[in-house]
């Protein structure tokens, strides 16, 4: 027969960090605000379809019912909490508006913003045929 023996105080501790469960002086800063510019996207997020896609409901929802934002012609693609703008808008003062509101919304780990700033390009005519 084997006896298990308890374990020691450290491995405890150990186990408690490496989990998160016990947080450490660094973790007990209070919380950071929200930035008033989006951040530098670096690298890939964790991808989650769900998530992503809740982020890129409440990030596109907060962009259409915006006053200034609401004629303009902005989609959303949201991965990893890396939120992606592409459309164009008016003036140049929309497109800064539109990726500040989007780095608001929760669990957006930063925004990328490739909204041109003019009119869309023609759309070409249809077949005739």
């Amino acid at each position: 027969m084997h006896l298990r023996q308890p374990p020691n105080l450290a491995h405890l501790l150990a186990c408690g960090l490496a989990c998160g469960l016990i947080g450490t002086a660094a973790s007990a800063a209070p919380p950071a605000a929200v930035p008033a510019e989006p951040k530098a996207c670096e690298g890939i997020g964790d991808p989650s379809f769900f998530r992503d896609e809740g982020i890129n409901i409440k990030v596109s929802t907060r962009l259409r019912f915006n006053k200034a934002l609401m004629r303009e012609n902005i989609q959303t693609k949201t991965n990893g909490g890396i939120v992606t703008l592409h459309g164009y808008v008016s003036t140049a003062e929309h497109s800064r508006l539109a990726a500040k509101r989007a780095a608001e919304v929760g669990g957006v780990r930063c925004v990328s913003n490739f909204i041109v700033v003019g009119p869309p390009p023609p759309q070409p005519a249809g077949n005739p045929y």
